[in-house]
């Protein structure tokens, strides 16, 4: 098997995945892979135990946008749980895949325990339904019915 391509913007991307000491703003036209560095950053945020999923919203402006991210990061959650679970190493892992990408920085770079990650991805997945993954125009419309004064 060959070495996946490393893209121009790699370390860009890295440090939008990964930096949580400071706000970033991704700027990139349709189909660059924001939902993917988005759910990636999801991924380690909660895998770390720096977020949780009830501590966090994801935010879109269509309805087909937050129905994809919510099923991606679903998705990624279940495999960051099953890659913990086998304590998956280097060769285990698929670079493309958002989940993949994730846990080897956990585990194989940061150091984080598999146990912690997989814990917390299950505690995320059961989470997944009441959280904020969703349009601007829901996310505003629940705070309005949770505060309505």
């Amino acid at each position: 098997m060959s070495e996946p391509v490393r893209l121009p913007d790699a370390e860009h991307r890295e440090r939008a995945a990964r930096v949580f000491d400071r706000n970033l703003v991704v700027e990139a036209g349709a189909g660059t892979g924001k939902t993917s560095l988005l759910v990636e950053r999801l991924l380690v945020a909660i895998g770390s135990g720096g977020a949780t999923l009830g501590s966090v919203a994801a935010i879109t402006f269509t309805e087909k946008a937050a129905a994809e991210l919510r099923e991606r990061l679903a998705l990624g959650l279940d495999r960051l749980r099953l890659l913990a679970a086998r304590e998956a190493g280097r060769g285990d892992l698929d670079p493309a895949a958002d989940a993949d990408r994730a846990y080897a920085w956990l585990r194989l770079e940061s150091g984080v325990a598999a146990e912690a990650i997989g814990r917390r991805a299950l505690e995320a997945l059961v989470d997944l339904d009441a959280s904020s993954v969703s349009t601007i125009h829901a996310f505003c419309s629940e705070i309005l019915r949770r505060h309505p004064r």
